[in-house]
């Protein structure tokens, strides 16, 4: 598995955790 499909897939997993909260900061940045 390549390194850039491991770290998309944590993103991802990330994103799914944090929906509104992480939607909302990194809207911001």
């Amino acid at each position: 598995m390549a390194l850039t499909e491991m770290v998309m897939a944590e993103i991802i997993r990330n994103l799914k955790e944090q929906e509104g909260l992480g939607a909302e900061v990194y809207g911001k940045n």
